[in-house]
Parts: structure tokens; sequence; C-alpha cells
């Protein structure tokens, strides 16, 4: 059974303002625009965080953006779509990643492996480049500008270990977060011109399934440009 919560608007229209349960829980609530809001829902995508930049440098922390305690064993991975993301840098900057282990705090251990397969429209073929460092990229040579930055989308698995069904998944200290790439924009150099840079990114020591607690993306200078805009989803468990 379930109880309905309606209002009359002023046109004398009906509107259903909540769902729920007769046991007090909230299945569905819409608000005055219409927009329904539908709590943890298990197997589907769930909105975590969103970094929205109203001026320069309002988001960011001393040349890095960060994501602060998202991770969870609720979800199984997760996804970061990139509506826009550019600073006020120098032309070939680059953006890089790291993952945290508490609030703000970088993981610089020198495991990032890193590889970006990058095609271009004014060239014919392809190029990759490869690293181990403290960190990982997710592109080279950004156009740090109005009609430039970059956009795209990053996957991130092997963080923890959820609990699906009952079952824990959990293997011990063996976790190795792997995350893959997918981003397109404007590289400053006119030889290269609009590119598509797709790359991987393995972290490649073992640690905790509770290890990671987030991450950060840092650039070479200036602060996070107004009007970046991207937005975090994981992807529930099955209780």
């Amino acid at each position: 059974q379930r109880k309905h919560e309606y209002s009359i608007m002023s046109t004398g229209t009906l509107r259903l303002k909540k769902l729920e349960h007769t046991n007090g829980t909230t299945a569905m609530n819409i608000n005055t625009s219409g927009v329904a809001s539908i709590p943890k829902q298990a197997g589907m995508y769930e909105h975590i965080e969103s970094k929205i930049s109203s001026s320069d440098g309002d988001v960011d922390t001393s040349n890095n953006l960060y994501f602060n305690d998202c991770f969870s064993s609720e979800f199984l991975c997760y996804k970061l779509v990139v509506g826009w993301f550019s600073t006020t840098g120098s032309d070939g900057d680059d953006i890089n990643l790291q993952y945290l282990t508490a609030t703000n705090t970088t993981d610089t251990t020198s495991t990032y492996q890193r590889s970006l397969f990058t095609i271009g429209t004014n060239r014919s073929s392809y190029t990759i480049s490869n690293a181990t460092a403290g960190y990982g990229r997710i592109w080279g040579n950004l156009y740090p500008n109005d009609a430039g930055g970059i956009h795209g989308e990053i996957d991130f698995f092997n963080l923890h270990a959820p609990v699906i069904n009952g079952t824990n998944t959990d293997r011990g200290s063996n976790y190795r977060p792997f995350l893959k790439t997918d981003f397109i924009g404007y590289r400053p150099q006119s030889s290269d011109g609009f590119e598509r840079q797709m790359g991987l990114i393995r972290y490649d020591t073992s640690r905790a399934d509770d290890y990671f607690k987030g991450f950060g993306f840092s650039f070479s200078s200036g602060t996070t440009k107004a009007g970046t805009h991207m937005s975090l989803y994981g992807l529930r468990r099955h209780a």
C-alpha cells in the first residue's frame, strides 16, 4: 500500500507532491518544477556531486580541484561526466589526476601507470604517450581559453569491496584502481588541431578496499576557469 500527498495549484490542477509507502519511507518527491527525486535506487547510476565554477578559481584549491569522500562501498563503479573543463593557465598545460586518502590529501606514490592515445584533425596518424609517475594524466597540452577547454568522461573501477546481494566481494589488501578516460578538445600547437585523447591510468600498488576516499585534478598553472562544470555518478549496488 502507498500514501499519496497532493496539493491544489492556483489553476485548480491537482499536483502529486510525494509518493510514500505506509511504513513512512518516501519513495518519490516531486518539486515545484515537476522534477522527481527518487532516493537510492539499487542498480542505477546515482548523482554524487557536481562541481560548477561561477568565477575563476572558486572551486579549486592551489591549482587542484578535489572530489573529497566520494568513494563508498555502496557503489560498484563511478562515472565523471565533464561538460567543460578549462583553467586560467598557459597554453600547453597538462591536467593530471591523483587519488585522495583523506580530505585534500593526495597519494603521490610513483605508481600511476598511464597511457594516452591521441588522434587529431591535422594529422593522418596517431600518437601514444606512456609514463609512470606520482600522478596520472587525463589531457596533455590544454588550450585554456573560453573557446578551448576539454569535454569528456572518466570511468573508475576496482576501488573497494561492495556487498552485493548479501555477498561480500572483499579481496583483502589487493585493490589497485583502474580508470579509462575519453576527452576531446583543441591543442594550441598549430600543427595538431582538434584532438581526441583516450587513455588509461592504473594505480599499481595494492591497498585495502577502504584506502581510496576520492580523487583530485591538478593543473600546471592558473585556476579553474569560470564556466567549468562536471558531475560525478556512482552505480549503486544491490543490497
